[in-house]
């Protein structure tokens, strides 16, 4: 039953019924975007967007579709954010990641009882989980669809030429570009669930180190109190273990702060990076393409060949340039990223090794104090 969910296809034309299009009515000056059509595969959600606009030379055809993944999506928010030029502007806020677990898990366990209940009841209760799905699949497809028309509508961000790159350039001809392309959209959606939870792990460590300390000073606060010589040694030990065990627990999270989440923060950036320079070499090709259909035209027409000529040779020549430089620097991305990520991670592991064999330690000895106390 899972499998069914795995690669799953949704007609999205019953939810486009009674909805107003997104337009801008001004003469000529139509940008009109929606999600066409959908389909989950596993983990990740493929949208295909499709555009219809008059707005033509700027984009090549009057419609034309792509296929996307909210990884795009959250990069193409990213960068509008980031862009001085639009700091006056509202930037619609990143649609969520497609999360589907919870209706697997629902679907996976509903499978695992199967045997135990009869045939109505298996598919009522299978009929309503795969609508709980649906449901949300379908919320998924329209909040990035809402995302993209709010660019459309906004006369400032829908003349973004990394919008326009977004909405139009589809697979490259050049496989080893459209595999760095694939390759880096997926690394960056795991770059930042990675940094997520090491955020989220590391405000825990230091939480822990705080907790220490008020239990430290609480101990320390009731051997004042206490009358029981015993109970109150007992109580100044406890309160210095918990002051030193406080302060490896807060090495523990310097070290991972610095070797595990200012290198994933880091390379975020760099995975940042490597997207815009594939957006500039897709700026580039789309250059090169409509040189190239000015060319025809003019030739048709027998008219300003010998420009439409040199600015064809121009843009080739700009495309090439890019394209040679982009192909070391992505092969050194991945060369680098492997080994830096190799250096700090077995750099972590070895702090945090040193660090146990620290808190054992003293664990050991605080339990022997105690013992002889």
């Amino acid at each position: 039953m899972l499998d069914e969910l795995e690669q799953h296809h949704v007609d999205l034309s019953d939810s486009r019924q009674g909805r107003t299009e997104s337009v801008d009515l001004g003469n000529g000056n139509d940008l009109r975007v929606e999600i066409s059509d959908a389909l989950s595969e596993k983990e990740r959600v493929k949208f295909t967007i499709r555009t219809v606009t008059s707005l033509v030379p700027r984009f090549a055809r009057p419609e034309f579709s792509v296929i996307r993944t909210h990884e795009e999506f959250a990069w193409l928010a990213d960068r509008l954010a980031e862009n001085v030029e639009y700091a006056g502007c509202v930037i619609p806020p990143v649609p969520p990641t497609p999360d589907f677990s919870s209706s697997r898990e629902k679907l996976a366990r509903l499978g695992e009882g199967e045997s135990s209940m009869s045939k109505e009841e298996y598919d009522k209760m299978k009929s309503e989980l795969e609508a709980e799905y649906l449901a949300t699949f379908k919320k998924t497809v329209a909040m990035h669809e809402v995302f993209l028309r709010r660019i459309a509508e906004h006369p400032k961000l829908r003349e973004d030429d990394i919008f326009k790159v977004f909405l139009e350039f589809d697979k490259d001809k050049d496989e080893f570009f459209e595999a760095q392309k694939r390759f880096i959209t997926v690394f960056y959606g795991h770059l930042r669930s990675a940094l997520s939870e090491a955020d989220r792990m590391n405000r825990h460590y230091k939480a822990t180190a705080d907790t220490y300390i008020r239990v430290s000073a609480c101990a320390s606060a009731c051997t004042k109190f206490e009358r029981d010589d015993g109970l109150a040694e007992f109580l100044s030990s406890f309160a210095e273990f918990c002051e030193r065990y406080r302060k490896l627990e807060g090495r523990t999270a310097s070290d991972s702060d610095l070797k595990l989440a200012d290198t994933l923060h880091y390379y975020v950036s760099d995975c940042n990076s490597a997207k815009d320079l594939l957006y500039r070499r897709a700026r580039a090709l789309a250059d090169f393409e409509s040189a190239n259909k000015e060319l025809e035209k003019a030739r048709a027409k027998g008219k300003a060949v010998q420009k439409a000529e040199a600015d064809q040779e121009a843009a080739f020549n700009t495309f090439n340039t890019i394209s040679e430089a982009a192909r070391a620097e992505l092969i050194s991305f991945k060369q680098r990223w492997v080994a830096y990520l190799h250096k700090n991670l077995t750099e972590l592991a070895e702090l945090q090794i040193k660090h146990s064999r620290g808190q054992v330690q003293l664990l050991t000895q605080t339990l022997e104090r105690l013992r002889q106390g």
